[in-house]
């Protein structure tokens, strides 16, 4: 994937000029400050730790140190998919999908598994092949209908867990560095009993992200805002 279009020069710029001055502290202080201001009301899921619930016993992604940022304006894609998002009315295959995950009684990593799984059946194709475009963050309905990249399966997971009652701020779309082929990769990451657990088109397993030490994470986002990560083009110290 190219990333490098999507992570856009004011991007780029804050992440490599946090890297400069953000800690651990600065990172927990900063995410404890504006959920303190910032109350998110959590569907009860006691499986899945959020932000919002306990923010000081978060690592960033990838063991990164992070730091939170509320403006998503610099992340354009972001902000296009969200407004051109609407979870209504899905095919009604993959309603019924959520629906028998839900009758099934699944959670916890027996419920990422199956939705993993599920979403990386979709058929993979770059942006320049599928839109013509170097980058394109697809909606559910264009991606489950016909094909896309990494940050489509990462967005496509995110939307279903979230269906499922998944609350927002225990997940992110994270973007990363992927060290073994030099290019850019999304993947999704869903915060559950204290670790992060990685959602990656590439694979069905489902890994802790210490596990992962291959991605340098870049930034991550969800509907709250996004976060810096330490550890820019390089990989993670673990």
């Amino acid at each position: 994937m190219t990333f490098l279009s999507s992570v856009s020069k004011s991007v780029a710029s804050t992440v490599l000029s946090t890297r400069k001055w953000v800690g651990r502290t600065a990172a927990i202080a900063l995410t404890t400050a504006f959920f303190a201001t910032n109350p998110i009301n959590a569907a009860s899921q006691p499986n899945f730790e959020t932000y919002a619930e306990n923010p000081g016993a978060m690592h960033g992604v990838f063991r990164s140190d992070e730091a939170f940022f509320m403006d998503t304006s610099v992340l354009v894609e972001w902000q296009n998919v969200q407004s051109r998002s609407n979870l209504d009315n899905i095919p009604q295959e993959w309603a019924r999908f959520i629906q028998d995950l839900k009758a099934s009684g699944k959670s916890g990593k027996s419920l990422l598994k199956a939705v993993n799984r599920q979403v990386n059946k979709v058929p993979y194709q770059r942006d320049e092949v599928r839109w013509q475009r170097k980058d394109y963050w697809a909606t559910f309905n264009e991606f489950v209908t016909s094909s896309g990249d990494c940050e489509d399966f990462a967005l496509a997971k995110y939307n279903i867990l979230k269906l499922l009652g998944v609350p927002k701020d225990a997940m992110r779309i994270s973007v990363v560095y992927d060290t073994r082929i030099g290019d850019y990769h999304a993947v999704l990451t869903v915060n559950m009993n204290g670790a992060q657990f990685v959602l990656d088109n590439q694979t069905n397993v489902i890994w802790k992200d210490k596990d992962v030490r291959y991605y340098a994470p870049v930034y991550s986002v969800n509907e709250h805002g996004w976060w810096a990560h330490n550890g820019f083009g390089q990989t993670t110290q673990m």
